[in-house]
């Protein structure tokens, strides 16, 4: 192990114990056989079960391949917790706080029109620009 691989283990390990770390992005398992979907399915289930950081959650679906179209998906679901905490995502994924204060919060709920977004707009955008654009509404 390298001393740049170890001195991440010691940042992820610090933010995982310190409350004081809410913006934690780093993960020490990446769950790479799972599919984005189970992946999506995991971060909500975390956040219901108040574990882990909620950034860090948001970030694996971000990172993961496949990971915001499944968040779209679960726009369908019929569980309806889940599919507010999906809109609420995908508003700050797709939108920077400095845009446009009212501009998020009044996106349509319906996956035809996140799918759509996706497809012309979203999967153009780096994973960067979206997670900027997310960590905008707490800065």
């Amino acid at each position: 192990m390298t001393a740049t691989q170890t001195l991440y283990i010691s940042i992820a390990l610090f933010c995982t114990i310190s409350s004081g770390c809410s913006k934690q992005k780093a993960e020490l398992a990446p769950e790479t056989t799972l599919d984005p979907q189970q992946i999506v399915q995991n971060c909500f289930d975390k956040a219901r079960r108040k574990e882990g950081q909620y950034f860090a959650n948001v970030y694996k679906i971000v990172e993961t391949k496949g990971g915001i179209p499944a968040l779209i998906a679960v726009l369908d679901s019929t569980n309806q917790q889940d599919a507010v905490h999906a809109h609420g995502i995908l508003c700050r994924l797709s939108v920077s706080l400095s845009d446009s204060r009212q501009l998020a919060p009044n996106l349509p709920k319906d996956s035809a029109y996140w799918n759509t977004w996706w497809k012309q707009k979203g999967s153009k955008m780096s994973r960067q620009t979206m997670w900027s654009n997310f960590d905008s509404y707490w800065k």
